[in-house]
């Protein structure tokens, strides 16, 4: 069954809700068929577990197979091949997207603050008192926007109980 959606045309089970599959819909018409995971050279630099490559609604990402056990959180980008050079052995850049343009940084971040806007031209690694204080501050700058999003969406919540 053909359904409309905010992405445009898909294909989905006609006995919906007990079914929830569905397909996106190519440009000719034909459903795009999704590719299954597919195990990569990568280990998990969390736990060392195999990292699998999977597809998903923002592009290509890495996912630890410990995952789907609850034993480990781990998901990045797909890996370009490069170590990072703050963290060479558990460090790898993955390339990443902005509104000003894409850059590489480490799979580590927030742990690794790396980043590079050239893969020809890396920059060097800092030296480890000021590593240290930047991953420091970027830990912090993370904290607080994580508390004033929690601040701000309790007040929504209590709004929301004072209007009903």
């Amino acid at each position: 069954m053909i359904k409309w959606g905010r992405n445009g045309k898909f294909f989905a089970c006609p006995r919906y809700p007990e079914c929830t599959n569905s397909l996106p819909m190519g440009k000719d018409g034909n459903p795009m068929l999704v590719a299954p995971p597919t195990e990569t050279d990568f280990k998990c630099p969390k736990d060392g577990g195999a990292l699998v490559q999977k597809n998903g609604p923002y592009g290509a990402y890495v996912d630890c197979v410990n995952r789907e056990k609850g034993t480990c959180d781990f998901r990045g980008g797909v890996p370009v091949g490069i170590a990072c050079p703050e963290e060479p052995d558990s460090g790898q850049l993955v390339e990443k997207q902005t509104k000003r343009g894409k850059f590489w940084g480490c799979w580590n971040y927030p742990n690794c603050s790396y980043t590079t806007n050239s893969l020809e031209k890396l920059a060097p690694a800092r030296p480890l008192p000021e590593r240290e204080e930047a991953n420091r501050k970027l830990l912090e700058r993370s904290a607080r926007g994580k508390a004033a999003f929690a601040k701000r969406k309790a007040g929504t919540a209590i709004r929301a109980r004072k209007a009903s």
